[in-house]
């Protein structure tokens, strides 16, 4: 797989930490995932579509921080790297 555009983020919310992870594939679909960094991480949030504006409000609307969208939680998040 190769990938033409990827874009990686590191940060924590409340002591969490999380891995927003984004890219281009080589069919022109555009994906953006959500992992959690702890002992037994795990895929949080996955979207694919032909469509990034569709990826990107999928994300913002989708309520995976404890319930909470990550506008929600927005003044809670220390980006770590990225």
């Amino acid at each position: 797989m190769v990938y033409s555009l990827h874009f990686e983020l590191n940060m924590s919310i409340n002591n969490k930490k999380y891995i927003i992870s984004g890219w281009l594939d080589e069919d022109n679909t555009y994906t953006v995932a959500l992992y959690s960094i702890k002992e037994n991480s795990q895929e949080l949030f996955s979207c694919t579509s032909c469509s990034r504006q569709k990826v990107v409000e999928t994300f913002e609307t989708a309520k995976i921080f404890d319930g909470k969208t990550i506008y929600d939680v927005e003044k809670n998040i220390t980006v770590t790297y990225g």
